[in-house]
């Protein structure tokens, strides 16, 4: 278990003035505690897990809850970036709420039981759909009273970037997929997710969705975000095809992504 940072600027007395922020995902669980109003990050923590299915999240995300003393404390709100890749958007033209469950399942082919989230996104007149285990929100409702959960590409698109090209490609990445928004200009092209087992994954998968939309190599700015560094080999490869690269610079550095 992972020890927790605390820095200079954190009062335990104080934390009902903190938001708290906790990505889930099957790679482990990470949190920022952090005080908006001063845009001070006050507590940081980053437990790596290997987790083999969903099915094991709750448990698992329970014992991690239980193992953490500064969420016995209460907090102004709480806010999961819970990171799967059974995700879609929508747009609200073609959405009916009472049909969102044939909507995953069609896409994804799901079994057993799941509860879909659904976060408007007012930007794009959509809607974002995201599954989650259904004893989930039965652990997250005993611990947190203020809660939303919300999904990284919900996070991205808050976070969008200016680019100079006449597209623009915002990639985000885990280490066993990655999720991809194709933009031109301000419209909403693509949104999707890729499973990579190595570098030469991603490269394809990217430069395949390019060719699937008649986009140039020379006419996209392609940010990069998540478990990927200027230094590493997955950017450097990148760099080889699209020379236009760069590493997404979040509004908000607290919100933990990875």
């Amino acid at each position: 278990m992972s020890e927790t940072t605390l820095n200079n600027y954190f009062e335990p007395d104080k934390t009902q003035e903190y938001t708290l922020f906790i990505r889930v995902s099957l790679d482990g669980f990470s949190f920022s505690a952090v005080n908006i109003s001063e845009k001070q990050l006050v507590a940081y923590n980053a437990t790596p897990l290997k987790i083999s299915n969903e099915t094991f999240l709750a448990r698992r995300f329970n014992e991690w809850l239980k193992s953490e003393k500064i969420f016995q404390n209460e907090f102004s709100k709480t806010v999961i970036i819970f990171d799967t890749e059974k995700f879609t958007i929508v747009p609200d033209d073609y959405y009916d709420c009472d049909f969102k469950s044939e909507i995953i399942n069609l896409i994804f082919e799901t079994t057993g039981e799941i509860e879909i989230e659904e976060i408007k996104i007012s930007e794009f007149n959509a809607r974002l759909l995201f599954c989650i285990p259904p004893d989930f929100k039965d652990v997250t409702g005993l611990h947190f009273k203020n809660l939303e959960i919300t999904h990284p590409v919900k996070t991205l698109i808050e976070n969008l970037p200016d680019n100079d090209k006449k597209f623009r490609l915002i990639t985000h990445f885990n280490k066993q997929y990655f999720y991809v928004l194709l933009f031109n200009e301000t419209n909403l092209l693509l949104s999707n997710s890729f499973a990579i087992s190595h570098e030469n994954d991603a490269v394809f998968y990217i430069l395949s969705l390019l060719k699937q939309m008649s986009v140039a190599k020379h006419e996209v700015d392609l940010f990069v975000s998540g478990d990927i560094a200027i230094d590493s080999k997955l950017y450097s490869e990148l760099q080889k095809y699209i020379p236009a690269v760069q590493v997404l610079r979040q509004k908000n550095t607290y919100i933990v992504l990875k």
